[in-house]
């Protein structure tokens, strides 16, 4: 570290590793403002002279400011200094003491540190699902723009809260707290592939929940880690399938006449009911069977294959009368 001692502004003395810190020989140093050892601007655009100037009868006067500053070496390298300043009266004289350190390598690795940071809240907040870290007392410590948003809320601001402070529906809270700890006591995932839920609307929604276990460097759970998906739009589409299934099962079955298809390979993949109830079985029942497996005392299954053949082959409906 290097020691300078100022009065008014200049060097009168320094250590000798002020001058291995700033790469000049130590007596070269006496006699130079401190502003003579800084860049003309610091890196948030301030005048490195006027701000020394200031941080310098702060000291005088009592004050013992300390802050981190751009220096500027003997050789034109630069490096990031913590400085320390002390008032010292002698004799009445005034003079400041410089403390600095060399923090450059500190500065890298944070600067390393808030770009990864930086990179990691852009991958989780262009991620559309919820994700979510919880402490053991349900505090939330970590969290996506999506999550925050289902709680109407910012993710500055729902850090440190609890599933609580946001959500009204308190069976739900019951709910959430119960898993979140069963998977921090057991050390297990839980997945619910599908689950209903109630939002802070009182909407029900349709989510795929896994919780996994976050443990700490002795190998401990201490938080829960949780990734949602909501699929409500896949539940209502899969429902709207199921009833428009229905209905074509209704409208089929009601037709006396034989309703039937069959795949490529001859395998019955639709029949309704006067069909299935003609073989003396069920539509279900006739599902993947053969003309080999039903009615073949009625007809030989080598022309019905050929006939299904030639319908694809035309891509035209072909009447056939009596069979």
């Amino acid at each position: 570290q290097a020691i300078l001692i100022i009065q008014q502004g200049r060097i009168i003395d320094c250590n000798p590793g002020a001058g291995h810190l700033f790469a000049y020989p130590q007596p070269e140093l006496v006699g130079r403002a401190l502003g003579d050892l800084s860049p003309a601007q610091q890196p948030d655009g301030q005048a490195s002279p006027r701000r020394l100037d200031e941080h310098l009868a702060a000291a005088s006067s009592g004050q013992t400011p300390g802050f981190e500053w751009l220096f500027q070496k003997g050789d034109g390298a630069t490096f990031f200094g913590r400085v320390s300043l002390n008032g010292v009266t002698h004799q009445d004289q005034t003079y400041v003491q410089a403390i600095i350190v060399d923090v450059t390598s500190y500065k890298e690795t944070e600067q390393a540190l808030d770009q990864e940071r930086r990179y990691l809240r852009q991958a989780l907040d262009i991620n559309p699902q919820f994700i979510f870290a919880k402490d053991r007392a349900g505090r939330f410590t970590l969290a996506n723009q999506a999550f925050a948003e289902a709680y109407g809320t910012t993710v500055d601001n729902l850090l440190g809260k609890t599933d609580s402070d946001f959500n009204p529906n308190q069976e739900m809270i019951e709910h959430y707290t119960q898993d979140d700890m069963q998977v921090i006591e057991s050390g297990q995932e839980l997945a619910y592939p599908e689950e209903e839920v109630i939002n802070i609307k009182g909407e029900r929604l349709w989510r795929k929940t896994t919780k996994r276990p976050i443990y700490d460097e002795n190998g401990q759970v201490v938080q829960v880690l949780g990734i949602a998906t909501d699929i409500t739009d896949l539940k209502k589409a899969e429902q709207a399938i199921k009833e428009q299934q229905l209905f074509l099962r209704q409208v089929i079955d009601s037709n006396p006449h034989f309703i039937f298809a069959r795949n490529r390979e001859g395998r019955i993949t639709l029949a309704n009911e006067a069909l299935a109830r003609f073989y003396g079985t069920t539509p279900e029942a006739l599902v993947e069977t053969t003309v080999t497996e039903f009615g073949a005392g009625a007809k030989k299954p080598e022309p019905v294959i050929e006939d299904d053949r030639a319908v694809r082959r035309s891509r035209k409906r072909r009447c056939i009368t009596e069979e």
